[in-house]
């Protein structure tokens, strides 16, 4: 079976810590015997701004690179993924959709002739789902979509373009994928004759030897609370420094490990300064995907207390970690994981709440070591890319019978 997955999220050499859970989505799919192509659509500039540092690391892409044996295309469009174009394109996608399919069909064409692939899987309805219903309408192939992001799907409620938008996208996919049962209530909800099914996203198992790695001097003899995400605002990271700042009162031998970089930079180091904890508050930035799983490893909690997570793998490889959890109740996860087994949820972005885990969990070892061997068994029976690979390779063959 031959796939061309569309994503707008996939690692590149110059950002290689950028949607690695959609490598290793493909990198499944691969193992489980499909010849696999990936393209990924980034932004074009042009070339005075390209120089400029943040930009630089976004735009350079090389026109093909290959990732563990994966084929992935880059190939550029002017399509703007933040600022004033998010905006519009979010109240109204219709336009930069069309603008930005003219400006890779040619190159797209030549990919899909090269390919010749069986069915084309895409990653959001908005922009690659657009892509692939039309190449559907230009070649009949057939295509399914997995939504990643609950906002995406929310804001069609509120925008009439918006909607219609993702009304003719999705009519003609021959599958529509929800990550979490949160999601496809929302879907259900607006789009009342579209039908989806629920695969959650997966994580891969951590190796023995990395869990046996010691913890360097600094933190050996530490009581260490990691969180490993994306410094975006929706994920309240400067709230769970506001929280920790509260827990650490009582538990000076905690340590908080923040890893992740992102445009809240500045509101968090500015939390991170404002703490009584600030010694106690490590903030590491951006890390190789293999050095945020040792850091898990290194850990004895993780928190996050993100709004509207829709299955963020991050839950899961701190599980494949052995790690108690502390999660927000609207989390996708809530699919899979019980408040007092899993850990403790908590309202997103509470800081009394979160304080209040943090201290329960610092506080009893016993529960941290029971509550992480239930993690790793939940996660490596039934959260693995693995098992993802196969229930997306069943809706690929049943999309071709």
């Amino acid at each position: 079976m031959r796939v061309m997955m569309l994503t707008h999220t996939f690692p590149s050499p110059a950002n290689p810590t950028f949607g690695v859970w959609a490598l290793r989505q493909a990198a499944a799919i691969a193992r489980a015997g499909v010849d696999l192509r990936v393209i990924r659509f980034t932004p074009w500039f042009p070339p005075g701004v390209r120089t400029l540092p943040w930009f630089r690391r976004v735009a350079e892409c090389p026109r093909s690179h290959r990732f563990e044996g994966i084929e992935v295309q880059y190939l550029k469009w002017p399509l703007y993924p933040a600022g004033l174009p998010k905006w519009q394109s979010n109240a109204n996608p219709w336009l930069q959709a069309e603008i930005s399919y003219a400006f890779v069909q040619r190159s797209l064409m030549r990919q899909v002739e090269a390919l010749k692939p069986d069915v084309i899987y895409a990653h959001h309805t908005w922009v690659s789902g657009y892509v692939a219903f039309r190449l559907n309408q230009l070649m009949g192939i057939p295509y399914v979509i997995t939504d990643h992001a609950v906002r995406e799907i929310e804001d069609c409620a509120t925008f009439r373009a918006r909607r219609t938008f993702f009304q003719e996208v999705q009519g003609h996919a021959a599958r529509m994928v929800d990550v979490a049962q949160p999601m496809q209530k929302i879907r259900r909800s607006i789009f009342r004759d579209v039908e989806s099914v629920v695969i959650h996203n997966g994580a891969d198992t951590i190796p023995d030897e990395m869990r046996r790695v010691p913890r360097p001097a600094d933190i050996r003899d530490r009581l260490v609370i990691s969180c490993v995400a994306s410094w975006v605002p929706l994920k309240g990271i400067s709230k769970l420094v506001e929280a920790f700042s509260v827990a650490a009162e009582k538990f000076p031998n905690a340590i908080l490990r923040l890893v992740g970089d992102g445009p809240e930079r500045p509101r968090i180091m500015a939390a991170v300064r404002a703490s009584p904890a600030r010694q106690m508050i490590h903030a590491l930035g951006s890390l190789p995907h293999q050095r945020a799983l040792q850091e898990m490893c290194w850990s004895d909690i993780f928190a996050m207390i993100s709004k509207g997570e829709a299955f963020g793998g991050v839950f899961t490889e701190a599980m494949m970690a052995g790690l108690p959890l502390i999660w927000p109740l609207d989390c996708g996860h809530n699919d899979v994981l019980v408040d007092g087994v899993n850990g403790i949820r908590v309202p997103p972005w509470d800081v009394p709440s979160t304080a209040a885990a943090l201290q329960n969990l610092l506080g009893d070892a016993d529960l941290r070591r029971k509550t992480g061997l239930v993690n790793r068994e939940l996660a490596e029976k039934s959260l693995t890319w693995d098992a993802t690979a196969q229930n997306m390779l069943a809706i690929f063959r049943d999309v071709l019978r």
